[in-house]
């Protein structure tokens, strides 16, 4: 299995609200077919420096994946409702055993 995890920094302007609206947004993405499990969340404030947000995606393999990273839906929403939220992200993927 592939996990994609991301970790998000905002905007010093980016409010709760946005934030509310980012969560939908996301949930609504969770329901493409080749994600096999999608969690999302912001930070806890339990430790200083860390990052805003975070996106943890499952695939079953490494070319679902990459279905993932060129669908149409997610492209969108990358581009209209996370980027303008966003100062700072960082990525990975690696492989993840199942079970």
């Amino acid at each position: 299995m592939i996990r994609h995890c991301v970790l998000l920094r905002f905007h010093n302007h980016v409010d709760s609200e946005a934030i509310d609206g980012l969560d939908q947004t996301l949930a609504d993405l969770s329901s493409l077919p080749m994600i096999r499990d999608y969690r999302f969340g912001r930070d806890l404030k339990l430790a200083d420096g860390n990052v805003d947000y975070a996106i943890i995606a499952d695939f079953a393999n490494a070319a679902a994946y990459e279905v993932y990273a060129q669908d149409p839906v997610h492209l969108d929403i990358l581009k209209q409702r996370i980027r303008p939220l966003v100062a700072e992200r960082t990525a990975l993927q690696f492989e993840w055993p199942e079970g």
